[in-house]
């Protein structure tokens, strides 16, 4: 009879995880959608289309004569310029896509890849198989010659095969070298070597390098090496920065980049004289193409691959992404702007995109599946997003208040045109109006500014009243005090409600003995069922508030997408449900004295501190700025250490066990939560397919009738 007893509530705790679970859907990226957004990291949303596609400069309409195999595009004083791959040569073309001239056909150009045209009409060519670099005039005469740099100067074992190049006002050349780890070679147009340039340290974590300390010579051989940033694309804005694209970063690693803005995993990059990466990442979503990488139609994992950059003007710069063919634009701080492009056959579609330029407001892509040019006209929506973008930085506030009411207008849903109103109205000091726009856009820097500001004004009107206020609840609370002593003395009973509290309030008692109220719990009678019934409820309850009523900077816009219900009551109730029921299968095998009512006893009493915690985070959460997160931060981490300690007392006292078996019981209670998690998952999983399996045997029979 008890065996059937602790089956049939083995059982039910199994039913009750697995009711309150919580699987949640992952957030996935629409390909289907034309244009779109993103309101926060997870959610996508459709918006105005930013480019629409103009015209198309086909390769085989030009009447270039030989193979024509274009290679990188650029754009320079109304003119486009093409280089030929496969011909050796530079094509140029009006505005209008007429064929002017064909240049440097004539100077034994092998395979180029990539070219710089600068503001006079000069030509830098970097002719790829060749492993040089070549510079001419604007009419292709052949001015200078850039060998490569010498390996014992460089010190590099790899060739020198470049495969774009960028110049500065000084001309200084940048040149991308294949297969190269090593950075930028920077070199002079007499073929000087100034070194490599915007080279990347590679720091391996601590688990790396302590799992390379234990490892063998065989295990060392057969490791990763630490790998240096390889770049896949350049180009030089006005002041002389070098932008520059990663497209090596795996999946994984853009998914890091997403969650820490790791400068080492960054694939874009904005390089100052020194080399160092200064690009401004201060937007919700860091430069980095797409940020949900599980396609809803293919269902595939696919991380964006940027691997060209165009600058466009004011700190403004495209970036083109290879997986998903799109084309990503940021302004100055690093804010996604908007984006366009889809990968398709059509002739608005790019097949395999390979380059970008600007030419005015418009972009230009180079599209090597079709061997074409493609050019995109800006939109009004687009238009107004860069106005609005450029009147902030050059400080016209009235111009780019303006411009994000127009970009409003045209999609409601543009959660940087709502921080833009924010800034507005934190700089006519209508700081509440800043804060509610700022949540809107889920900005928490900008939030929590706005609501430092407003806490400074709002303590200065109302400090006389809140001290009064704190003095006259003192003198209440001593009051009621002195009140409710006297009334308990006249009672001669004690109320079963007030006797329940009583044993609740015994784990007060064990927060600050805790081996001596686990003993007295368990072999004193001391503590009850009830109390810590009443424990667990009220935890529930205020894990509840946490999760609806903490402050923005802490929960964020949670509580308009997630079930609090669920998130609330299942944070408590599953974990809590599994460490009852992993403790008793365990602890029966290892011989622990405790049965299932002194474990679910133990388990409530032990949540004690988040009684006195919570209570207290909430209010902080609401009071606090970012710059003050870590008291949030330190306080959350020494309620959940006292926590673990009282398990651990709780288990060691219950189950009699010493300390080494309690710490080693702990673990394999884990390892049985991870087994029942896996259980439970695949039950799911295989209902799931059945369920599945069921509708499609369904639909066939109907179909057959």
């Amino acid at each position: 009879m008890k065996l059937y007893k602790k089956t049939a509530l083995f059982l039910g705790m199994l039913l009750l995880i697995a009711a309150a679970f919580p699987f949640f859907a992952s957030a996935y990226y629409d390909s289907s959608l034309d244009s779109y957004s993103y309101f926060g990291k997870e959610t996508v949303t459709s918006a105005p289309a930013a480019y629409f596609f103009d015209r198309e400069i086909s390769v085989k309409t030009l009447g270039v004569v030989g193979a024509c195999e274009i290679s990188d595009i650029k754009y320079s004083a109304g003119q486009f310029y093409l280089l030929d791959k496969a011909g050796g040569r530079v094509i140029i073309l009006s505005d209008t896509g007429e064929l002017k001239r064909v240049i440097a056909d004539n100077i034994g150009l092998s395979a180029p890849e990539g070219f710089f045209v600068s503001q006079n009409g000069s030509v830098y060519i970097a002719d790829t198989e060749n492993g040089r670099i070549v510079k001419t005039d604007a009419d292709g005469k052949l001015t200078a010659v850039v060998s490569a740099p010498d390996s014992k100067v460089t010190l590099s074992d790899s060739a020198f095969v470049p495969i774009k190049i960028s110049v500065d006002s000084a001309e200084r050349l940048y040149v991308l070298s294949r297969d190269d780890t090593n950075g930028i070679y920077q070199l002079g147009l007499d073929g000087s070597f100034y070194g490599f340039y915007g080279s990347v340290p590679v720091v391996p974590s601590f688990s790396e390098l302590l799992w390379r300390a234990v490892s063998t010579k065989e295990q060392l051989s057969k490791m990763l090496l630490f790998i240096p940033t390889e770049y896949s694309g350049m180009d030089i804005d006005e002041e002389g920065f070098i932008y520059t694209t990663v497209s090596t970063n795996t999946d994984s690693e853009m998914r890091s980049f997403l969650s820490s803005k790791s400068k080492q995993l960054a694939p874009v990059r904005r390089l100052n004289p020194k080399g160092s990466d200064v690009l401004l990442r201060n937007g919700n979503i860091p430069p980095m193409g797409d940020v949900l990488f599980d396609d809803a139609v293919s269902r595939e994992t696919m991380a964006s691959k940027l691997t060209e950059i165009a600058v466009y003007k004011d700190g403004i710069y495209s970036v083109l992404d290879s997986t998903r063919c799109r084309v990503f634009t940021y302004d100055k701080d690093g804010n996604l702007l908007f984006e366009f492009g889809k990968k398709g056959d059509g002739i608005s579609d790019l097949g395999t995109p390979e380059a970008l330029c600007y030419y005015g407001d418009n972009i230009a892509v180079l599209d090597a599946k079709s061997g074409s040019v493609k050019l995109f006209k800006r939109t009004e929506y687009a238009a107004a997003i860069v106005t609005a973008a450029v009147c902030e930085k050059s400080g016209d506030y009235e111009g780019s208040a303006a411009a994000w009411n127009d970009v409003l207008s045209l999609n409601s849903g543009c959660q940087i045109a709502y921080s833009g109103q924010a800034r507005q109205a934190l700089r006519d000091k209508e700081y509440r109006t800043a804060m509610k726009l700022f949540r809107f856009a889920d900005d928490t820097e900008g939030y929590s500014k706005a609501f430092s500001l407003y806490r400074n004004e709002l303590g200065s009107r109302l400090a006389t009243p809140v001290i009064a206020g704190i003095i006259l609840v003192a003198v209440l609370i001593f009051a009621a005090k002195r009140l409710l002593k006297k009334k308990a003395k006249k009672a001669k009973k004690e109320s079963k409600t007030r006797g329940l509290l009583n044993k609740a309030g015994y784990g007060f008692y064990i927060m600050r003995h805790p081996f001596d109220g686990f003993w007295d719990m368990s072999f004193e009678s001391r503590g009850s069922l009830g109390g810590a019934t009443v424990i667990f409820a009220a935890v529930v309850v205020l894990n509840l508030l946490m999760q609806s009523v903490s402050g923005y900077l802490v929960s964020g816009n949670k509580a308009a997408t997630d079930n609090l219900l669920l998130r609330g009551c299942a944070g408590i109730l599953v974990p809590a449900a599994l460490w009852c029921v992993a403790n008793w299968s365990v602890t029966s095998l290892m011989n622990g004295s405790g049965n299932m009512k002194r474990i679910y006893m133990y388990t409530c009493y032990s949540l004690t501190p988040l009684l006195l915690f919570m209570p207290a985070l909430i209010i902080i959460s609401n009071v606090i700025t970012l710059d003050e997160a870590a008291l949030y931060s330190i306080l959350t981490m020494l309620m959940y250490i006292w926590m673990a300690f009282l398990l651990f007392a709780g288990t060691a006292v219950v189950h009699q066990y010493s300390s080494g078996k309690t710490l080693l019981a702990i673990i394999v209670i884990f390892i049985a939560i991870a087994v029942i998690l896996f259980l439970l998952l695949l039950c799911v999983t295989i209902f799931q397919q059945m369920s599945e399996f069921v509708v499609n045997i369904s639909e066939e029979i109907a179909l057959r009738n």
